[in-house]
């Protein structure tokens, strides 16, 4: 099942009928300056959308960091509900909290330098953190 018919059954049986698609084809969701990302965020801006869902958090982005803010900031300023269907992220229902163990695929989220300064960041803080956060970090580097 291709993920444009996951998101078309889960909007159906959710009772969304009034769907618009946003598809970026060849480009890489580390980029954010995607034709119909943008399309995306100018609509929401302009009030046209009330909900967008994605197959699962790495299809919105793989920058952890940016895809945090649209999830935490942009969508709520807009009163946006986002849902990640394979994620279990749905905001209507509070499952929102975009972290570390939110992150079941993390070590293929962003792989630049920001990125490993903060998994750097949370090992140096390790003796603060739950051992598994920390054990997932350093899986994430090796996978790489």
């Amino acid at each position: 099942m291709t993920q444009k018919q996951i998101l078309s059954q889960y909007a159906k049986q959710q009772g969304m009928l009034n769907t618009e698609y946003y598809i970026d084809d060849g480009y890489s969701g580390t980029n954010y300056d995607r034709p119909d990302f943008k399309r995306l965020e100018h609509d929401i801006e302009a009030g046209k959308i009330g909900t967008v869902i994605t197959k699962d958090l790495s299809r919105l982005g793989r920058d952890y960091l940016k895809t945090g803010y649209y999830v935490e900031v942009l969508f709520p300023e807009y009163d946006v509900r986002y849902i990640a269907v394979n994620d279990s992220v749905d905001t209507s229902t509070g499952d929102n909290e975009f972290n570390l163990v939110a992150q079941p695929d993390l070590y293929i989220i962003h792989k630049n330098d920001g990125f490993i300064q903060v998994i750097l960041s949370i090992l140096n803080d390790a003796p603060n953190v739950p051992d598994f956060i920390a054990s997932l970090a350093i899986i994430s580097l090796y996978a790489w």
